[in-house]
């Protein structure tokens, strides 16, 4: 949680969801980490190895993006390897109508939120719970999941390789 992901947001989040349960993976500490370990309803997950990610993400019942979006990096141009890695784990994502979701992923694809909002937030979770229930939750299209999954990555390299090698 650097400041582009936007950790105060997130703790925030935390605090006002009690409801709900977070996980978090990656290395955490200082004021952050000693606050998210007071919250009841957070699991820290501490470092994972590249290989555990794919499994840490699908245990997750939804996957939450958050992002600064007065940081220009954040809005405009977010680490996308994150964003591709949830649309593989072929889970809900919930993330922030920032250009730099909305350059990957249609809005029918995942449940937006305005970017330091938590009453945004709250809302968009309570859309996934409606769907959950009526089983109709909004998933990246299969075209997409097909393109981002960790084969389609792979076989995107792999190619890419040949072409160089090719030439």
């Amino acid at each position: 949680l650097g400041p582009e992901k936007n950790p105060k947001f997130f703790l925030s989040a935390v605090r006002r969801l009690p409801e709900i349960s977070f996980k978090l993976a990656g290395p955490l500490d200082g004021e952050l980490r000693d606050n998210l370990l007071r919250e009841r309803n957070v699991e820290l997950a501490g470092f994972l190895k590249i290989e555990e990610i794919p499994t840490f993400q699908m245990s997750c019942d939804a996957l939450l993006v958050t992002l600064d979006p007065q940081n220009k990096t954040s809005n405009l141009y977010t680490s996308t390897m994150k964003l591709f890695e949830y649309i593989a784990a072929q889970c809900p994502i919930l993330a922030p109508n920032l250009p730099s979701i909305l350059d990957i992923l249609d809005e029918s694809e995942f449940y937006p939120y305005e970017a330091n909002s938590i009453e945004s937030l709250i809302a968009a979770l309570r859309k996934l719970r409606e769907d959950i229930s009526f089983d109709q939750v909004k998933l990246p299209s299969q075209k997409r999941i097909a393109e981002y999954s960790w084969e389609g990555r792979n076989s995107r390299i792999l190619r890419k390789c040949e072409e160089i090698f090719e030439s």
